[in-house]
């Protein structure tokens, strides 16, 4: 997770500096928009362990954008989907639930992730 977040910081830093030197191929019509999309999303990926996940959730979520911003933003929103999803379908979890104070823990557990994902 961390190391996607540095790729995602990465990104947007090149994504911001072809910005600022006149990168036309952000602004360019629809074909040339999804390549640049793919190029963008591949980049963000390219340093990932699991590159050809990050970039099928990143192309899902995030559709053809080039804006590095909202790639980002897309990024967060597919990990923390696929977060969600680990949660609810995590067999420890679910026999961890049967003792009561391990369920609490998971509440509380549960509470905080929900409050860092609020905060993001």
């Amino acid at each position: 997770s961390s190391l996607i977040l540095v790729a995602m910081v990465v990104a947007i830093a090149t994504g911001v500096n072809h910005e600022e030197k006149g990168d036309a191929g952000a602004t360019s019509g629809g074909g040339q928009q999804i390549s640049t999309s793919t190029k963008s999303i591949q980049s963000i990926c390219q340093p990932t362990d699991y590159r050809q996940t990050c970039e099928d959730s990143l192309t899902r979520a995030a559709g053809n954008t080039t804006d590095p911003h909202q790639l980002v933003q897309a990024g967060f929103q597919a990990a923390i989907d696929a977060l969600k999803v680990a949660i609810a379908n995590s067999s420890t979890i679910s026999e961890a639930e049967k003792d009561p104070r391990a369920k609490k823990a998971l509440e509380n557990c549960k509470i905080m992730m929900n409050m860092g994902i609020e905060d993001l």
